[in-house]
């Protein structure tokens, strides 16, 4: 039973906050996290309220209140320091699943066309009849947030038909036909996305659901064009921007109000029921001095 109890403590203290910074999202990881390890105070606090409602007897029940104050005194600090790391531990693991999951390892190069970044994981996809080739980059452009950003390469003339390493552009890279690539297109920055058809038949790119079209000698032009030009801003490309961090939202603000609200009124009443239900510890008055033993 001892074994069991000391593993489930384990689990709750240590395993719950590492698997909240693995699996939650980002915007609800900070809560769950403070709302996890206010959770022993809270319990202690119901406890205490429901036995000032049902027991009248006020030393009964300040014993009661100095002996929840001292188990949570002996078990916050563990607690926090076990959540602290289970959940630094769990973002960890976060950081490094999406590397995984997005930087594969680096295969054996086929086609020399250029040096790339140095310590740069690229997954590099040739199509079938050898026309093409599209080589997508791990690139961390901001904490936590991968993106696997396409190079396209006409294999026959070296040419470079399309290179966003750099910038926020995600891609996965087909192949529908011969001499063509369709690139599903995603910038986290701008929560745009769109799917891109390269062809080397008709030496045009298309833009699928859009009228947008052109040459493909055009193509760089329309991601590294001005964002402020209107035929460029849907697709302009941030490379040279740098990264955008959240915005704060009043809702954000709201929550963290409620949430420091919440702590402060619960150490109030924490505060004014240790020291109304207290007893009076008033000095005795001793009438004659006891006799020193003798030995």
């Amino acid at each position: 039973m001892g074994a069991v109890q000391n593993l489930l403590s384990i689990l709750l203290g240590f395993g719950i906050p590492a698997l909240i910074g693995l699996w939650m999202p980002k915007r609800w990881r900070v809560v769950a996290l403070i709302l996890w390890l206010l959770g022993p105070a809270v319990v202690l606090l119901v406890l205490g309220g429901i036995e000032a409602a049902s027991n009248p007897t006020q030393d009964d029940l300040a014993k009661l209140l100095q002996g929840l104050a001292l188990i949570g005194s002996v078990l916050v600090l563990p607690w926090m320091v076990a959540g602290l790391t289970g959940f630094t531990l769990g973002s960890v693991l976060r950081g490094r699943r999406g590397a995984t999951v997005l930087a594969p390892a680096r295969p054996a190069p086929a086609h020399d066309d250029g040096p790339l970044r140095a310590n740069a994981a690229v997954t590099r996809l040739t199509a079938p009849d050898g026309s093409l080739m599209v080589e997508l980059e791990a690139i961390e452009w901001r904490n936590g947030d991968w993106v696997q950003a396409p190079r396209v390469t006409e294999l026959a003339t070296g040419r470079r038909l399309l290179d966003l390493r750099g910038s926020d552009w995600h891609a996965g890279a087909t192949f529908p036909r011969e001499q063509a690539v369709r690139l599903s297109m995603h910038s986290y920055r701008r929560g745009t996305a769109f799917a891109l058809e390269i062809d080397l038949v008709t030496g045009r790119y298309t833009v699928e659901g859009s009228a947008d079209s052109g040459a493909i000698a055009d193509l760089p032009a329309v991601f590294d064009g001005d964002a402020r030009d209107p035929h460029f801003g849907p697709y302009a490309s941030s490379r040279f921007l740098p990264p955008a961090r959240p915005r704060a939202t009043p809702r954000a603000y709201g929550v963290a109000f409620l949430i420091l609200l919440g702590a402060l009124l619960a150490i109030g009443a924490a505060t004014y029921l240790t020291l109304r239900l207290a007893p009076d510890h008033r000095p005795q008055k001793l009438d004659r001095v006891p006799a020193m033993p003798r030995f």
